[in-house]
């Protein structure tokens, strides 16, 4: 959490008072009905100029470097032995091997928790239900993904309600890095405000201009600033100084302007700490670094074997390579001699601690080795303790996100309030993810089919890992059914009494017929009708008792 800033919210409520907000006397607060404040342009750069130099910030812009490989060992520099200030000569090698574990771990984390789309239910609402359906489309599980993925890499994320310009709502996210909050409370649960700094660019004359941008998120709106490569300074952006969230066009043309009465940036937290990945692990992907890149380095810079050369019959050295390297030959004068000094690296130490490392990479970072060779054979239980830690970790990050959702869901049975479909803002809904994992199929296949007549069908049917939709797969073994017993109608006609059957084959305009006597033989071809028929039934059935229990 962060720490490093005083509590901006605080200070905020404090600058209110004290008039660090001035009034716009042509901007009008509908919702509130007082008139707008807009914050004073100082305040404004204080406040970005303290973000800047914030720790958090910091170890933010930090995990988004190493989620991108762009490692700290890159910056690694090689000295003279003795000598801090001389950087090493141009011969000597300078290996920088960055891996990219957090990305790893980040797209991991992201799979088996949202490798599924993310659904919602909602009791005994239809109309709310198919709406947050609507919502939730593709885009929006996209939008999802980018924002819980960037919150893992930077401890927190922001996703900002804001409605098109055909008046559609749509959602965006928002890194962590982008976002000075003003929290209300120490929990970090209520916006008081918020800014935005980002940067665009535009040409101008023949050059492009870098230009910051600070947008100030407060219940009278979104004030906007600027601050350009021209003059340096923060100024209220002549082109868009206050944004509402929302206008509404009555009968007669006139529009109005509105805004919600509360803040349109939801945070998703990666743990309630807002700590980013990184700062978990950070040491221990340096050393990891550190230590693969010394390994390449000595292996390219000390050669396997030394020669040692007495009496060498000349002056130039370089003749000499030479010579050993084309002809094979040395020449040296008498009692001259030639002997080579072993001097191979012994990698055993290095590559245990290496492996180490490693274990504790995973271990902390809450991850699964997918180089760990007891994954190929392991049965269900094993498994699941491997992925313990990662379960473990995604079910916190499960409770943050359910959280943003339901911070969204606000916003959208506003819209749905808007658009007249309804009021349904005491309406909750259940979030649910569907985490993906390795499993051990052939015991799960063994384990379903253990369970026949002990559970349901449609329960055993979506238990079973090659079913991806149990509704669907019941409709098709249903169809299947009915197929085969029209086909057997169809092809057969049985009839029976006086202890013989007949048994007619259709085949096509004609027809075979064959009668069985005697009552052991009649008596087994109807038994076997018999149980068919019965098998049929059960089947039939079970099918229409799983669709009841369903509705």
């Amino acid at each position: 959490m962060n720490t490093g800033l005083i509590n901006l919210g605080m200070l905020l409520n404090t600058q209110l008072a004290l008039g660090a907000f001035t009034q716009s006397q042509n901007m009008q607060d509908n919702m509130s009905g007082t008139l707008a404040r807009q914050p004073n342009v100082d305040f404004v750069a204080w406040c970005v100029e303290q973000w800047r130099h914030d720790p958090q910030l910091a170890a933010m812009q930090t995990g988004q470097r190493y989620y991108e490989a762009d490692n700290d060992v890159h910056r690694r520099r090689r000295y003279v032995y003795g000598d801090s200030t001389e950087d090493a000569p141009a011969w000597m090698t300078n290996n920088t091997i960055s891996h990219g574990f957090i990305r790893k771990l980040v797209r991991q984390k992201i799979g088996y928790f949202l490798g599924r789309p993310v659904t919602a239910t909602v009791a005994d609402d239809e109309a709310l239900q198919g709406a947050i359906q609507d919502y939730m489309d593709e885009d929006f599980q996209r939008t999802l993904n980018a924002a819980c993925t960037n919150s893992i890499v930077q401890g927190i994320s922001w996703l900002q309600v804001y409605y098109d310009d055909d008046g559609r709502m749509h959602v965006k996210r928002i890194p962590g890095s982008e976002v000075i909050p003003f929290w209300a409370d120490s929990e970090h649960t209520e916006l008081t405000a918020a800014i935005r700094v980002y940067e665009t660019a535009r040409w101008t004359e023949g050059s492009v201009v870098r230009v910051e941008h600070a947008s100030f998120y407060t219940r009278s709106g979104v004030w906007n600033y600027v601050r350009d490569d021209a003059d340096g300074g923060w100024h209220p952006d002549e082109e868009r100084p206050l944004e509402f969230s929302y206008s509404i066009t009555d009968s007669t043309g006139a529009e109005e302007q509105y805004v919600w009465n509360r803040i349109p940036l939801i945070p998703i937290k990666y743990s309630p700490e807002e700590q980013p990945l990184i700062s978990l692990i950070k040491d221990l992907v340096d050393e990891y670094d550190r230590r693969t890149s010394d390994i390449a380095n000595t292996l390219e810079d000390e050669p396997d074997r030394i020669k040692i050369v007495r009496n060498y019959d000349g002056t130039d050295r370089r003749e000499f390579v030479r010579n050993l390297r084309e002809y094979r030959t040395a020449f040296v004068r008498d009692n001259g001699d030639i002997t080579t000094l072993d001097t191979s690296i012994s990698t055993d130490a290095a590559n245990a601690h290496l492996d180490r490392l490693r274990k504790d990479i995973y271990e902390f970072g809450s991850g699964v080795d997918t180089q760990n060779t007891q994954l190929g054979d392991a049965s269900g239980v094993a498994l699941r303790f491997v992925y313990s830690d990662l379960d473990m970790d995604c079910a916190i990050f499960e409770s943050e996100v359910s959280w943003a959702l339901d911070q969204l869901l606000w916003f959208w049975e506003q819209d749905m309030l808007l658009r007249g479909k309804g009021d349904h803002t005491d309406v909750k809904a259940d979030w649910q993810f569907s985490t993906s994992m390795i499993i051990n199929e052939t015991e799960r296949i063994d384990n379903i089919k253990n369970s026949v007549g002990i559970l349901s069908d449609k329960t055993l049917i979506s238990r079973h890992p090659f079913v991806d939709d149990p509704d669907a797969e019941l409709d098709q073994i249903e169809a299947e059914d009915e197929a085969k017993s029209r086909s057997i109608n169809e092809l057969y006609s049985f009839t029976g009494g006086d202890g013989s059957v007949t048994i007619t084959q259709n085949q096509g305009d004609d027809t075979v017929q064959q009668t069985l006597s005697g009552t052991s033989e009649a008596g087994q071809i109807l038994g076997q009708a018999s149980a068919q028929a019965a098998k049929d039934e059960r089947r039939q059935g079970s099918l229409a008792a799983a669709k009841s229990r369903e509705a």
